[in-house]
């Protein structure tokens, strides 16, 4: 199950953080940012995108463990897909 939710970044430690606890996560993570779409496990990736913009992260194979692994950069859930 797809689960879609919500980022915010309020430092670039906190992007560095962000991006070892998706590590963490297995199969795809992606950020979506308007039109643009990149890989939530990438550091450049992530620095490629207008932070500025409200950001959805998604992830492919949700599991609830993840929940705590992203409860500090989680803004609100988007849904289920």
């Amino acid at each position: 199950m797809t689960r879609k939710m919500r980022i915010e970044f309020r430092t670039v430690e906190g992007i560095r953080q962000f991006a070892d606890a998706v590590s963490k996560i297995s199969g795809k993570a992606t950020i979506l940012s308007g039109r643009y779409a990149v890989n939530a496990k990438s550091i450049m990736g992530i620095f490629s995108i207008d932070l500025t913009k409200p950001l959805i992260l998604e992830i492919a194979d949700w599991k609830e463990e993840y929940t705590e692994l992203l409860k500090g950069f989680l803004y609100e859930t988007v849904g289920y897909l």
